[in-house]
């Protein structure tokens, strides 16, 4: 076999391995500027090297306020990256044994809402995940005061908001609304469904 081409064939099978043994630093560190807009590339290196050192986590942020890098693994990662949002990214293994990564960013502003996104290790966009109002509001039982219709009503719009777990492979889902009032929340607070998905590999399910 021509050397060149055998080396060629190696580098193939081998860059897979390559790209899923990526470390969350330097996952974090090659992120596209545009997901995390005012902490450049050179802020999210330094914040590794505060952490690791026992330092005090934290630089300032193109809005002249603070990033602080709350707690880094070798699988997951968690930043404010400003006083009203928050990143999460957390590598799951794939079911052909190479690994991705899944990144929620969440606002909050009335109420948090996030935003859950797949990626490769690369960072090659693969999809956004989604869900409907109706998978957290349980219908009510026929002696209730309130309709199932009435209770999306009272939601809407409503806020999914996501969690992942920094220990296992799950996701946390829960719902609110921006426009909701105290009173309208207790009335419906027992009809809400905290949901838990478990990574099998391929999807959260």
């Amino acid at each position: 076999m021509n050397i060149k081409k055998g080396g060629i064939i190696i580098l193939m099978v081998l860059f897979p391995l390559i790209i899923s043994a990526q470390s969350m630093k330097e996952i974090w560190a090659s992120m596209p500027d545009t997901m995390a807009l005012f902490v450049k590339a050179s802020q999210r290196v330094e914040l590794v090297d505060l952490y690791e050192k026992g330092l005090d986590p934290v630089v300032n942020n193109g809005l002249n306020g603070k990033t602080r890098l709350d707690t880094l693994t070798s699988n997951y990662l968690f930043a404010h990256i400003t006083e009203k949002s928050t990143l999460q990214i957390k590598k799951l293994k794939y079911q052909d044994g190479d690994s991705i990564i899944c990144v929620v960013r969440t606002y909050d502003m009335k109420a948090p809402e996030s935003c859950v996104s797949l990626f490769t290790t690369s960072w090659k966009y693969l999809k956004n995940l989604h869900w409907m109002i109706t998978d957290f509001v349980k219908s009510p039982s026929d002696d209730s005061q309130l309709t199932y219709q009435q209770l999306l009503d009272i939601l809407d719009p409503a806020f999914v908001k996501a969690t992942l777990n920094a220990h296992n492979d799950q996701l946390m889902l829960s719902v609110s609304s921006p426009l909701i009032s105290q009173e309208d929340f207790v009335k419906i607070s027992p009809f809400l469904l905290q949901r838990k998905l478990n990574w099998n590999g391929k999807i959260f399910n």
